[in-house]
C-alpha cells in the first residue's frame, strides 16, 4: 500500500517549523549538558591517616599539598604518596594556597597568622593578621586577599599591611576568583549566612560590595569554579553546586565516604588529572577527619595556578 503525502506549501512550512523546533530543543540540551555540572562516577578514597585535613592546593613543585590541624603541609604525588613538605610549629592550618611564584601561604586562623613555605619547604612568618585568618586566594594581578572569619572582613595583604576590603560578612571563609577583563568577581563563602556573595573586582583589583549570590548552603565553607563556570561548595556534611546562570544548589554527590569536606581543589598540577575533584574531610567535630577523596567531574576545573 502506497502512502500518501501531503506535499502542499502548508504541510511542507510546517514540517520545516517541526524540523527546527527539533533541532533547537536538541541545541538547547546540548548546550546545558555541556555546562551542567555532574560527578562521573562515585567517590574514592585517596588518601587516610591525616590529621585534621582542612584545605588543598594545587603546586607545580609538589603536587597535591594539604594542610591539617597539627601545622604540617602534606604533599601527594598522583598515586597517594605523600611526604611533610613544612611544619609550621604546631599551628592548626586552615587555608594553604599557592602563589604564582611559587611561594606556599598557609593560614593559622586561632593563632591570627600567616606563613610562608618557600620552593624547598622553609618556613617564616608571612604576617600576624588578628581576626581568624582562613582563606587566601591571588589575583592575577597580584592581589592577596584573606577572609578573616572572626572579624567578619576581607582583607589584602600584599604589601605587608592588611587592607580591609570587605566587612560585615557573616564568618567568611572560602574564596575564588572568576571571570575575565572587567567581568572579574571575587567570591566569598558566609559560612554562618549559609550563602555565597559576590563582589565585583575592577582592573586594578578595587573590591565592590557584596551581593547575594546563592542561599540555602547550609554551613557553606569551600567553594571553586569548574570550566562551565558552575560553583561548587563544600560545607556542613554536603557537596553542592550551583550552576551558570542560577542560584539555585542542587546535590553532587551522597556518599559514605563523604566526611565533613571543608574545601576542594582540581587536579590542575604535573600528574594529575584536570577533571579531577579533591575534597578535605575536616570530619563533623571540625578537626576530626582524617581522608582526602576525589572524583572525576565533567568539567575541569579553572586554572588557579598561574
Amino acid at each position: 500500500m502506497k502512502l500518501a503525502v501531503d506535499r502542499t506549501p502548508r504541510a511542507r512550512s510546517l514540517f520545516r517549523l517541526a524540523l527546527f523546533a527539533g533541532v533547537l530543543c536538541l541545541t538547547s540540551a546540548v548546550l546545558v549538558s555541556a555546562h551542567t555540572p555532574a560527578a562521573l562516577g562515585p567517590l574514592e578514597l585517596f588518601a587516610s591517616g591525616l590529621a585534621g585535613p582542612e584545605d588543598l592546593a594545587m603546586s607545580r613543585d609538589h603536587g597535591l599539598l594539604v594542610s591539617t590541624s597539627t601545622g604540617d603541609v602534606l604533599a601527594f604525588d598522583k598515586l597517594g604518596s605523600s611526604s611533610v613538605l613544612a611544619n609550621v610549629g604546631g599551628d592548626a592550618l586552615a587555608g594553604v594556597t599557592v602563589l604564582k611564584n611559587r611561594i606556599v601561604l598557609t593560614a593559622a586562623l586561632s593563632a591570627n597568622r600567616i606563613w610562608q613555605i618557600d620552593r624547598e619547604g622553609n618556613v617564616s612568618l608571612f604576617i600576624d593578621l588578628p581576626g581568624g585568618p582562613n582563606f587566601i586566594v591571588e589575583s592575577k594581578h597580584g592581589a592577596i586577599f584573606v577572609s578573616l572569619s572572626s572579624a567578619g572582613e576581607i582583607v589584602e595583604i600584599s604589601t605587608g599591611t592588611p587592607i580591609t576590603v570587605a566587612s560585615g560578612l557573616s564568618f567568611p571563609n572560602g574564596l575564588a576568583i572568576s571571570g575575565r577583563g572587567k567581568n572579574r568577581n571575587l567570591y566569598v563563602a558566609e559560612t554562618l549566612g549559609n550563602r555565597v556573595s559576590v563582589m565585583t573586582l575592577d582592573k586594578s583589583d578595587n573590591v565592590g560590595l557584596p551581593q547575594l549570590m546563592a542561599g540555602g548552603l547550609p554551613l557553606a565553607d569551600g567553594i571553586a569554579f569548574d570550566r562551565g563556570r558552575n560553583l561548587l561548595v563544600a560545607g556542613g556534611g554536603t557537596f553542592r553546586a550551583v550552576p551558570k546562570g542560577t542560584a539555585q544548589p542542587i546535590a553532587m554527590i551522597d556518599d559514605p565516604l563523604l566526611d565533613w569536606p571543608a574545601n576542594l581543589v582540581f587536579g590542575r598540577a604535573h600528574g594529575f588529572k584536570r577533571k579531577q575533584v579533591f575534597l578535605a574531610n575536616y570530619g563533623p567535630a571540625f578537626g576530626d577527619g582524617t581522608t582526602v577523596v576525589r572524583y572525576l567531574h565533567n568539567h575541569g576545573g579553572m586554572n588557579l595556578i598561574r
